[in-house]
């Protein structure tokens, strides 16, 4: 049987696989993408739909600078509440990490 082969599981690649493969890489009779494969191919309008969306999302800042410039003010006032346990966790964490990682 050497050397036979037959056509992939995968209709994305229709290279031939030996017959010696693992049946679930042997599995399909041909090349043809199944039902499920054609049902969430990309049409044109989920193009259009994604590329709508890509649009919207770039509207949105990577950063709230709001919420960064309301909370460094709040910092240099000395009105963040900043727990000192909070602190002192952080601290030793970095700490610890540090003399671990050297």
């Amino acid at each position: 049987m050497r050397g036979k082969t037959k056509k992939p599981v995968n209709p994305l690649a229709c290279e031939r696989i030996p017959l010696e493969a693992p049946e679930w890489q042997r599995g399909a009779a041909d090349c043809a993408p199944s039902q499920a494969l054609k049902e969430s191919a990309l049409t044109p309008q989920k193009a259009v739909d994604i590329r709508q969306i890509e649009k919207e999302l770039n509207k949105i800042p990577d950063v709230r600078q709001d919420l960064v410039n309301r909370i460094k003010a709040q910092l240099e006032a000395g009105k963040y509440p900043l727990p000192a346990r909070d602190v002192a966790e952080a601290l030793l964490a970095s700490s610890l990490e540090e003399s671990l990682f050297r």
